[in-house]
């Protein structure tokens, strides 16, 4: 039996396993991130104007909806 502990690391190991493979699969289409003002943004192509840019307060959160729009090319806020 495992522990409530050994639960909550279990789920901790597969929620970064989890991050660390969208960030992966973002970066492997050539996605920046960086922080612009107080949001991150995860920009796919050059800039703004010709690309598409994801926004959210934390660096996950603009990973998370930038790997949305490259699997559904749709804008999820």
């Amino acid at each position: 039996m495992t522990s409530d502990y050994g639960t909550m690391l279990l789920n901790a190991t597969e929620e970064r396993n989890r991050d660390a493979a969208d960030v992966s699969f973002v970066l492997s289409f050539g996605c920046k991130i960086s922080l612009d003002g107080d949001q991150w943004c995860c920009l796919f192509g050059d800039n703004l104007q010709t690309g598409h840019g994801t926004f959210s307060k934390s660096p996950m959160g603009a990973v998370e909806k930038m790997r949305a729009f490259l699997y559904t090319g749709k804008q999820n806020d």
